[in-house]
């Protein structure tokens, strides 16, 4: 059952948000298979506290180090999916 924070932000739309454990980043754009490799490319992501959906979607949990969203969020926008 989705509380109200979530319901409010689901209305809305928006492109990124708390949930009860973490951020969640609505993307504008598909995520493809070579996004690990991208990942492993830029360094210090692989095994931090995050996921991520082909849709698009990049969940960040309250552990994620600052540094390591940034870097998820930047490797994300150069991402093309292939």
């Amino acid at each position: 059952m989705a509380n109200q924070a979530d319901t409010e932000v689901d209305a809305k739309s928006a492109d990124a948000y708390w949930g009860e454990d973490s951020v969640i980043d609505r993307g504008a754009k598909p995520i493809g298979p070579s996004f690990y490799d991208e990942l492993v490319a830029h360094g210090g992501l692989v095994g931090e506290h995050f996921t991520w959906s082909e849709g698009g979607v990049l969940e960040f949990f309250e552990d994620t180090p600052p540094a390591v969203v940034d870097g998820v969020r930047a490797v994300y926008a150069a991402h093309k999916r292939t």
